[in-house]
């Protein structure tokens, strides 16, 4: 299975953050232009980035990444 992280990068402190994860590719770029057009972040650039992703295991670490993203 195949899942698409949104990573965000700030250049100065040479700092890449996982701010989501998703399951489509379009789902993760209308996540990154919601991200460029807000005001209160201060990253440098977006990116998308593929995973392949195996079995159950992946899938609960994957769903805790996100659960995490979301409480911030």
């Amino acid at each position: 299975m195949k899942v698409y992280v949104v990573i965000a990068t700030e250049l100065i402190e040479g700092i890449d953050e996982v701010d989501s994860i998703w399951f489509t590719e379009e789902d993760a770029y209308e996540r990154v232009d919601r991200l460029e057009s807000d005001e209160t972040v201060n990253w440098d650039y977006y990116e998308v980035r593929a995973m392949e992703v195996h079995g159950k295991q992946h899938l609960k670490v994957i769903s805790k990444v996100t659960e995490d993203n979301e409480g911030k």
